[in-house]
């Protein structure tokens, strides 16, 4: 599947109920169009550093 399919999925199973969670990278990409709030870091499988987490408020 491929490292992005499998990061979308780790963050998909670190959110909540009816929470959004998006990667750090994702974040400096939509930042100026979405109110993001800093969430904190995650490991993720087969990532040799944890990922930092946004959770998409609006």
């Amino acid at each position: 599947m491929g490292g992005t399919i499998n990061t979308a999925a780790r963050l998909q199973d670190a959110a909540k109920e009816n929470q959004i969670i998006i990667s750090e990278e994702c974040y400096n990409q939509v930042k100026e169009s979405f109110k993001c709030e800093k969430v904190g870091s995650i490991t993720v499988k087969n990532k040799a550093e944890p990922l930092t987490t946004y959770e998409v408020k609006e």
